[in-house]
């Protein structure tokens, strides 16, 4: 319902909505030199909190597939490396990269099947050789592989253990095989050993293994999971770090996508909504309020999850299992979207587009009753939940009362400034947008 506010007391003046809502860039494919006012969504304007595209990275000619990010489970951001495998290539770009950094090759030229990465190093699985790579996380341009193990076929996914530990011993590589291979596999850090757990389920179609234990500085949690797609039946295998014994479940619809925050694992079923369950008690589940298939969890408690059919990236509180929000995309290709969070809460989302997004939550400030000359200029304060700063797409229009009004960004802060209008809140010629094609006809 749109607040319409009372008339203005003096010629000249304008009262502004108590209420003020944020039209946000949407498209995640969209890089900021194309910034343009989209149509308003359908929201209240007593809740001017959006999730919405602060910036982006920009990976030239190739396509942006997989994207990880190293120490993300900390709130030191000085040392989250961003790593995204873009084309023939994995691009490094330096922790808090926002738009304008520049990231750097590290000249594989080989097809990129997977990605992971740990303290021990950046792992890259290669499709035409069945080659999984390590290369250090110091690496800022061309590298030489400091190590290589041959695999048994095409990686579906990497996952590197120890994460919540100062120490390296316990950072084993995992690695699974969507096709042929229903085994688990597990690489010592420097790859120079390997041992496999087979899966009894038939058929299970691995599609991502993931480790838990993230948040924390014991060995004992770092619990191996993989899900599957197993011919629409489901995968859900749990294992130990050394995959000494396992526990398996078919969950009755596929899945696609897992992650792990504190004692609770989220899981992306290809079809229904994701699906939170107790680690240590499978029964006790609670259904979440989004349908997710790629699935990152922040160490905030957001999780981060694409549609697989369609082009649409929610953000879940993991604590209440409400949806937060959404944010649009352009290209609706799953099996090359990706999304990681950084340690300040920030979304690192990939399209298989030509950039990678950054996303954030964004709340404006109350204007309140207040009035002003018409034509003059307004400033809103946004706050950006990371606390980083916005780039100049991330807000293109506001609401005041049925109105969009065009913003510019303030240079350098996060806030915008606008023009009063003549009036808000009715129809007439000063209209930007109208509910109705109606409606925008009698306004003319």
């Amino acid at each position: 319902m749109s607040h319409r506010p009372a008339k203005p007391d003096l010629p000249g003046t304008v009262a502004a909505a108590v209420g003020i809502a944020v039209v946000l860039s949407a498209a995640l494919s969209l890089p900021p030199a194309h910034a343009r006012q989209i149509a308003p969504r359908s929201a209240p304007v007593t809740t001017p909190t959006a999730y919405a595209i602060i910036g982006t990275l920009a990976t030239g000619n190739s396509q942006a597939a997989h994207i990880a990010i190293l120490n993300a489970d900390d709130a030191d951001l000085a040392d989250d490396t961003i790593y995204v495998a873009a084309g023939n290539d994995v691009l490094v770009f330096r922790p808090g990269a926002t738009t304008g950094s520049a990231g750097s090759g590290l000249g594989i030229n080989q097809t990129i099947d997977a990605l992971g990465v740990g303290d021990p190093g950046v792992y890259v699985a290669y499709g035409l050789s069945n080659t999984l790579a390590r290369y250090s996380t110091s690496a800022f341009g061309v590298s030489t592989a400091l190590s290589t193990v041959s695999l048994p076929e095409n990686a579906s996914s990497l996952a590197v253990g120890g994460a919540g530990t100062p120490a390296q011993a316990d950072d084993s590589v995992y690695a699974v095989f969507y096709n042929n291979v229903t085994d688990i596999y597990s690489f010592s850090p420097a790859l120079a050993s390997s041992s496999s757990l087979g899966i009894p389920l038939s058929n299970p179609q691995p599609s991502e293994v993931t480790v838990g234990g993230g948040t924390t500085t014991s060995t004992t949690d770092d619990t191996v999971y993989v899900v599957g797609n197993g011919y629409g039946a489901g995968t859900l295998v749990q294992a130990p770090p050394n995959l000494a014994t396992q526990s398996s479940f078919r969950p009755g619809y596929g899945l696609v996508g897992a992650a792990v925050f504190d004692d609770s694992l989220i899981i992306g079923p290809a079809s229904v909504a994701m699906r939170a369950l107790r680690t240590a008690n499978w029964d006790d589940s609670v259904v979440l309020g989004a349908k997710g298939a790629d699935v990152s969890v922040s160490r905030q408690g957001v999780i981060a999850s694409y549609e697989i059919y369609t082009p649409t990236l929610s953000f879940v509180d993991v604590r209440t299992g409400a949806l937060d929000d959404t944010v649009g995309t352009s290209v609706a290709m799953y099996s090359s979207r990706d999304v990681a969070f950084a340690g300040d809460g920030v979304a690192y989302a990939t399209a298989f587009s030509n950039s990678v997004a950054l996303v954030d939550k964004i709340t404006a400030a109350t204007l309140g009753a207040s009035t002003a000359l018409v034509g003059s200029s307004v400033r809103l304060s946004l706050t950006l939940q990371s606390g980083r700063l916005m780039d100049d797409s991330t807000v293109t229009a506001l609401w005041l009362g049925d109105d969009t009004i065009p913003v510019t960004r303030v240079p350098g802060q996060n806030a915008v400034e606008f023009a009063a209008p003549s009036r808000i809140g009715t129809p007439g010629p000063q209209a930007v947008a109208s509910s109705t094609p109606e409606r925008a006809r009698r306004a003319m």
